[in-house]
């Protein structure tokens, strides 16, 4: 039986540190593709968080509750029930489950947890000239931002026989050659963050061309410029843990339904990896504060 004998992994994190995530998430437009002579500020100005705000809202703590699955003992309790039930016909039935907290895969440790796993788990281990690859953070201040596709069009550049598309991505994500060089100053400070791709005949085309060459530059400049402060400007208002638990603690309903789902959910974990749920700085914060909620009634 496929189901026999099978291992199961699951990932977790701090639950009020989730919420965070669900607050902070954001969606960026669709749209990849503008014009050099599109204004960079509002070229840039494309992240929305829920109800199309420009910023996270505290308030959407209820909605993150609604829409997170803390569904840690709801997904094996299935799987343990069937365990117990052959069990008890004396049948040889073994789910051996593993929890990995969400910290293990950050870029410092993400290499050495993949190479634990591949021996647990007995797939192929990472090499080491992969390593580079798991230290960095796909889902980072960029993710919104970038790709972002320059168009040049024939229409605005009679010189152009077709229009010429820059594309502006992660350094770490590059699949083409990059030529920023020809473009940004080495002393900028988003010059080793980003790459800036581009056709080989396309390119030899523009940096030949002194006029479009310095239009670039220019544009370069401020959006560069325009990107900083977009990644600074959410940085800012970004929620972060300390304000949801002092959210909770005005809200009391809110924190009760949260600790009975959690002491629910995290009844298996409590049990066979309490490290984990002892590493959880805000999750206790969140029972202490739940105990003082029951001692003043």
């Amino acid at each position: 039986n496929f189901l026999n004998n099978q291992n199961i992994l699951l990932l977790t994190r701090d639950p009020i540190s989730r919420i965070k995530t669900f607050i902070n998430h954001g969606e960026s437009t669709v749209k990849t593709n503008y014009s050099i002579k599109e204004n960079t500020d509002k070229a840039l100005d494309r992240v929305r968080y829920q109800q199309e705000k420009k910023y996270p809202d505290i308030n959407t703590v209820s909605l993150a509750m609604k829409t997170i699955f803390f569904s840690y003992y709801t997904d094996i309790k299935p799987f343990l029930e069937i365990q117990n039930h052959q069990e008890k016909q004396k049948k040889k039935y073994q789910y051996n489950i593993f929890y990995i907290d969400t910290k293990d895969i950050l870029p410092e440790k993400a290499f050495d947890t993949f190479k634990n796993l591949a021996l647990e788990f007995n797939f192929n281990p990472p090499n080491k000239e992969e390593k580079d690859k798991f230290q960095q953070k796909i889902w980072n201040e960029f993710v919104h931002f970038l790709p972002f596709n320059l168009i040049l069009c024939k229409k605005d550049y009679p010189f152009l026989k077709k229009d010429i598309e820059i594309s502006i991505v992660q350094n770490h994500l590059k699949t083409g050659q990059d030529y920023k060089k020809y473009f940004i100053e080495k002393n900028n400070n988003l010059y080793e963050k980003i790459a800036i791709c581009i056709n080989d005949k396309d390119l030899k085309l523009l940096v030949n061309n002194k006029q479009i060459l310095q239009e670039l530059k220019q544009y370069f400049f401020n959006f560069t410029k325009s990107l900083k402060k977009q990644i600074d400007f959410h940085k800012e208002v970004f929620v972060d843990e300390n304000q949801i638990l002092e959210f909770l603690s005005k809200n009391k309903n809110l924190t009760l339904n949260l600790k009975k789902t959690l002491d629910y959910e995290l009844q298996h974990i409590k049990q066979h990896r309490p490290d984990i749920v002892a590493s959880w700085k805000y999750y206790q914060e969140f029972e202490k504060m739940c105990e003082k909620l029951d001692k003043k009634e």
